[in-house]
């Protein structure tokens, strides 16, 4: 045991983690603070309208991005022996995005209040929406210098620029909290990325790969073709999953209320916050580690490896969250969400199982396997709203429903995504 404990600590994908740990830390710190903030000042429901902002938001966003920055991320490492093509996909992602940003910004500006409408059912916070729209370019031009660095894996300058996320997100939301309750919220979720951006843009600025001679340059054809296989699937995951949290919510809302709805939000908060040290991991090292291997047989060994080394981990750090979860939720909430005590351990449960499906469903996205794996999205997530809908209507569970459903599909797309990828590694070549 002490053996295999030792080689888990040697692993790559544990050295990665260390040199990202002062990021992954900082954000962590910064994530509490503001549920901290955003439970005494604005409360369950409150939480519940920046949830909803937040999904209706990355959809926004992700359309900004035109969906390409995990592609990015996968050819520049991918190409990391051949400067010039490296160097295309870098230029035809400028371009991409400089072109989505403006489309999105313009249909935003000019669809602001049917937004509102339909989201918030109010037009209080309209003018969130225009600022959302108005920083678009900041927020997708951030994103894809991130994925950049981060393909040709930069730790330094990738940390520097997630310390600085964190840090800035923390005061715009404390200070704008506190001067304008939820209105203020809202405006901090908006604003924080969007001046990120001048942080990164200095940092990158002499960088050879940063061409300002991307607009008027003519498309690369293959360049183009690479990355829009990740623009469908990213652009179909951030759809499908937001509109998934958004049908749920109603569903709590009508069902119970919005307090109730807020609590489910902040346990996603929380578990968004304490899931950010695997997705970390995954993010920086697994990525460009499988979209680098050929071998299919390889491609099962990594994943198997990286199984072994992850959900140990996982689990002994899941075990610590659910022994202190009174600890945490009174440290990190207020008494208002006191009944998210009572769904530890059906979240934890249902992550745990999350981790391992991500593990795979990585692999599909660094091999940029567009047609499964926007299947497998859009039917687990069909699948999980279904379920939690009937068992939140005709069982009597209540909030635990959710959960129930959450366990019962993770549970599944586990199962089906396993077989499928080990079908996909017994043969020969990528």
């Amino acid at each position: 045991m002490r053996r295999k404990i030792t080689q888990a600590l040697k692993s790559d994908l544990v050295k990665v983690s260390s040199k990202t740990g002062i990021a992954t830390g900082v954000k962590l710190a910064a994530s509490f603070i503001v549920s901290k903030v955003l439970a005494i000042l604005v409360g369950p429901s409150g939480i519940a309208i920046l949830g909803q902002l937040s999904n209706v938001g990355n959809i926004i966003q992700s359309l900004s991005t035109g969906g390409i920055t995990i592609g990015v991320t996968k050819y520049v490492s991918e190409y990391s022996d051949d400067r010039a093509a490296q160097q295309k996909i870098i230029n035809n992602a400028l371009k991409i995005t400089f072109i989505c940003s403006a489309i999105c910004t313009i249909a935003v500006l000019l669809s602001y209040r049917y937004l509102g409408d339909c989201f918030f059912h109010t037009e209080k916070y309209n003018s969130v929406i225009l600022i959302l729209g108005s920083t678009l370019f900041l927020f997708s031009f951030n994103s894809l210098i991130t994925s950049i660095i981060n393909g040709f894996k930069n730790f330094r300058l990738y940390v520097i620029i997630n310390i600085a996320t964190s840090v800035i997100s923390l005061i715009a939301t404390i200070a704008l909290v506190y001067y304008w309750g939820v209105y203020g919220a809202l405006l901090a979720f908006v604003l924080a990325p969007a001046i990120v951006f001048f942080i990164s843009w200095f940092l990158v600025r002499k960088e050879l790969w940063l061409n300002y001679r991307f607009l008027t340059e003519k498309f690369d054809i293959k360049s183009v073709k690479l990355l829009s296989r990740f623009s469908m699937m990213a652009l179909n995951n951030a759809f499908v999953a937001a509109m998934a949290q958004i049908a749920i919510r109603s569903f709590i809302t009508g069902k119970m209320s919005i307090d109730i709805a807020g609590i489910w939000d902040g346990m996603n908060k929380l578990s968004a916050a304490y899931m950010l040290l695997i997705t970390t991991s995954i993010q920086v090292y697994y990525l460009p580690t499988m979209s680098y291997i050929k071998e299919r047989k390889l491609l099962w060994k990594e994943i198997i490896k990286t199984e072994k080394i992850i959900l140990p981990l996982t689990l002994l750090m899941f075990t610590l969250i659910f022994f202190t979860r009174g600890i945490l939720v009174n440290l990190l909430f207020s008494k208002d969400f006191a009944l998210m005590k009572t769904v530890f351990a059906y979240q934890l449960v249902g992550d745990l199982i999350k981790v391992a499906t991500w593990i795979i469903s990585y692999t599909m996205y660094a091999k940029a396997m567009t047609r499964p794996l926007i299947i497998t999205d859009n039917l687990f997530t069909i699948t999980y709203v279904a379920i939690s809908y009937i068992l939140l209507n005709n069982f009597g569970y209540g909030l635990n429903s959710v959960y129930f459903g959450y366990i019962i599909n993770n549970a599944i797309a586990l199962v089906v995504m396993y077989f499928f990828m080990k079908n996909y590694t017994s043969k020969n070549h990528v």
